[in-house]
């Protein structure tokens, strides 16, 4: 059996879905060794025209980016004449299809990192799809973050120099290169009790060193609250949207989070998640390290890979006890799980994890990232999504 033959065998295994984790990594290193990068988009083509990806227009347009993929491959390019013009939608027949071109793509790292699949048959003929690509492109976010001194001022991280950007009490705000935010504290904390606020807007994110040490990730259109010395018995702070923490340990001041009001986490020294966006209806406390108790009307203390969901009460039923005047059943019921988490915190590592995520649950992160709107025509579509996205790239 010849090289490509065997690539060919492997591929077929990996459209079908049953190639197993050594074959993939036989295939890629297969394909990254390979000389004869032509055969392996022969092959595409001849999967491509099996699959049946639809018209024969379609079928014209995947040959155009066959040819295009050739050409990148062996280097015999001309960047006006063969380049093809962008199709918004794509009617695309089998999966399986999209699984060869993904892996090819992949391996000869021409950055396919997501696929998506669904038939446009019934929206093609209602007229629905759009006719024409988006007229402009969108950056993605970045460092930016806005800080509220404890007197109301409120500064634009983004725009500051680096170096000392404020003083608080007896601790100086220091702004450093790698855009993140740290307190350096000398003598005793000031009398009273100073707070400070740090928010992200959509399209923003940003790092922050609590006083005590603490590490603290903010993902797009997102706050945290913190005294700026931790007072007392405990250190407690108040968060909204998506916030990783990496706590430091102290056995006597246990580490509080009170999360948008609607629930409570208490820990001591760990690693964990917190996405509590007030459109998800949701708290979920995701823990990496350590163990951390998370308080709805009941609590749970959860283990390295467990996530807890704090629900919401029926907006519903919460409207009508109103309209009542009646008591507000708490409802706050907790659903612990086994979760990925390297899905979760993937925002954090810089890529969107689309793995089995729904359309709407995509819109959301693309919402917040990229800074916009998204407004659905009727009911959202059932697309599937695969694989990741690095969030450093244009809308």
């Amino acid at each position: 059996m010849t090289n490509n033959q065997h690539i060919s065998q492997l591929l077929e295994k990996f459209g079908n879905g049953q190639a197993s984790q050594d074959e993939i990594r036989e295939l890629f290193a297969l394909v990254r060794e390979t000389a004869d990068d032509e055969a392996l988009v022969a092959h595409m083509q001849a999967q491509m025209e099996q699959s049946d990806p639809g018209s024969a227009e379609d079928q014209e347009y995947w040959k155009d980016r066959l040819k295009g993929l050739s050409q990148r491959i062996t280097g015999n390019v001309n960047p006006v004449a063969d380049r093809v013009p962008a199709r918004p939608l794509v009617r695309i027949g089998r999966k399986s299809f999209l699984r060869y071109a993904a892996a090819i793509l992949i391996v000869v790292g021409l950055g396919a990192v997501a696929i998506v699949y669904q038939r446009y048959n019934q929206q093609k003929k209602n007229g629905t799809l759009a006719a024409h690509p988006a007229a402009g492109d969108i950056a993605p976010g970045g460092e930016r973050a806005t800080l509220t001194l404890s007197d109301g001022t409120v500064i634009a991280l983004d725009s500051m120099a680096n170096g000392t950007i404020a003083q608080q009490g007896n601790a100086a705000v220091v702004k450093s290169s790698n855009g993140q935010l740290a307190y350096n504290t000398k003598g005793l904390p000031a009398a009273g009790r100073m707070l400070n606020k740090m928010a992200t807007p959509k399209g923003g994110q940003y790092r922050l060193t609590l006083p005590d040490g603490t590490k603290v990730w903010l993902n797009a259109a997102s706050s945290i609250t913190y005294p700026v010395a931790f007072v007392g018995d405990k250190r407690d702070v108040k968060t909204s949207g998506e916030v990783y923490f990496e706590v430091a340990r102290d056995k006597e001041k246990p580490f509080i989070v009170d999360a948008g009001g609607r629930t409570a986490i208490e820990v001591l020294g760990t690693n964990f998640n917190v996405n509590g966006y007030a459109d998800d209806g949701s708290i979920k406390t995701t823990l990496l390290e350590g163990s951390v108790k998370v308080t709805g009307n009941t609590f749970v203390v959860l283990k390295p890979g467990q996530q807890a969901v704090v629900e919401d009460p029926d907006q519903a039923q919460v409207a009508q006890a109103k309209a009542a005047q009646a008591k507000v059943a708490d409802q706050k019921t907790i659903l612990v799980r086994t979760v990925n988490t390297d899905q979760v915190m993937a925002w954090k590592n810089g890529f969107f994890n689309l793995q089995d995520a729904r359309f709407e649950e995509v819109m959301k992160q693309l919402e917040r990232w990229y800074d916009i709107e998204v407004k659905y025509e009727g009911k959202a579509p059932s697309i599937g999504f695969q694989g990741k996205m690095d969030r450093g790239v244009h809308l």
